[in-house]
């Protein structure tokens, strides 16, 4: 298993690829899981919920920054976009994400903590991915459009296992 995540925040700041309203809500995630993976050191299960996180992050940012283009196959999140300017979305990109904090709150305060903060950032890193495919699809950059909602997509993916992380570790009380 990986012991960080394979593209450092440092990279993310310093990115040309990735846009530049994109590369704080890409930072937070991953600063995110490199406390959580910390905080959770020796705990398997924990680590592989962490591992299938960062990866889907990785997968995001490489789609988010034009590093990989959109195959037969990967994850596209669906949205409707209402035409006219685009907007930044509002309210939570992710509905369970609610109950999430909801449980993350029954465990001690740096549990709580560190499973918000990391909901939000994805939270944020979401908004940001669909705002910026509205924009692009009000520019007829269809491809871009299809690039962002990709990257979405695999945000998409990993919400089931931040769910999974945040009932292991409130069941456990592992921190």
């Amino acid at each position: 298993m990986r012991s960080r995540p394979s593209i450092p925040p440092s990279r993310l700041v310093e990115d040309p690829m990735l846009a530049e309203d994109l590369r704080k809500p890409a930072i937070e995630p991953h600063r995110a899981l490199s406390l959580l993976r910390d905080a959770t050191r020796g705990d398997d299960v924990a680590a592989r919920e962490i591992e299938e996180i960062a990866a889907a992050l990785d997968k995001a940012h490489a789609m988010a920054s034009f590093q990989a283009s959109h195959q037969s196959g990967d994850p596209f999140h669906s949205v409707a976009f209402p035409g006219g300017v685009p907007q930044m979305p509002k309210g939570p990109m992710f509905a369970s994400f609610a109950e999430g904090q909801r449980l993350a709150r029954l465990g001690d305060e740096k549990t709580a903590g560190l499973l918000v903060r990391l909901m939000k950032a994805l939270d944020d890193l979401q908004r940001a991915l669909i705002y910026r495919a509205d924009c692009q699809e009000y520019g007829d950059a269809l491809n871009n459009e299809r690039q962002y909602l990709c990257a979405a997509g695999y945000l998409d993916l990993a919400e089931p296992h931040v769910l999974a992380l945040v009932r292991h570790l409130i069941s456990g009380r592992a921190l």
